[in-house]
């Protein structure tokens, strides 16, 4: 199997990365949390310049709404001071990881405990992907997605205690990318990316 080094912005994105890589017939040589967007921002044109001198990287960073006054492709060469070099699989999720994870419908549904007809049909018209999924929890038939997921009422907190733990379940045992793709135009042009990146692998190796 092949090996990538990978990169993303914390812990919840660990696993969908995994995943990603398996489906590609990849694997992960050492995984990178930076700890939170901007610092994942300040480490990206040194790993796109390690990725064409060392070894291939994936990378996974959400948009957010960074894209208000500016097209993808001009933040993603702003954030990696250049072009992309060869080696290099850098993806923004439309608009936050959760929308990738929202779009393999039938296993969120199951997992989640929520009605299918009751998941969102457009994923990446979604605002905020990540309090979409928490809104759909609060009508989970599970008791412990319910209590996981949503957070008190009157509370600080945006998502419940176990959101985290949850998620990363999700995407490690059930969410299934080549499913989700058909559903979610960001998560099929990395899968894409990542395709091609295999293929150059075996091409130089």
């Amino acid at each position: 199997m092949r090996v990538v080094r990978c990169a993303v912005e914390g812990i919840t994105d660990e696993p969908v990365a995994a995943k990603l890589l398996d489906y590609a017939g990849l694997m992960s040589h050492q995984s990178l949390n930076a700890g939170g967007k901007s610092k994942l921002d300040s480490k990206l044109p040194g790993l796109n310049r390690a990725a064409k001198i060392e070894s291939p990287w994936l990378v996974l960073r959400d948009l957010d709404h960074d894209d208000v006054g500016k097209c993808v492709p001009r933040l993603r060469s702003d954030l990696l001071q250049g072009q992309t070099n060869t080696g290099m699989c850098f993806r923004i999720a439309v608009r936050t990881m959760e929308t990738w994870l929202l779009a393999d419908y039938e296993n969120c549904s199951r997992f989640f405990g929520v009605p299918l007809n009751r998941m969102p049909p457009h994923v990446e018209t979604l605002p905020d992907p990540k309090q979409a999924l928490v809104e759909l929890c609060r009508k989970s038939s599970r008791t412990a997605i319910r209590k996981g997921m949503v957070p008190r009422a009157g509370g600080r907190r945006k998502v419940g205690g176990e959101y985290t733990a949850l998620v990363r379940e999700f995407a490690r045992d059930e969410w299934d990318p080549s499913l989700a793709r058909n559903n979610s135009p960001s998560l099929d042009r990395a899968m894409r990316c990542l395709e091609r990146l295999r293929s150059s692998i075996i091409d130089s190796a």
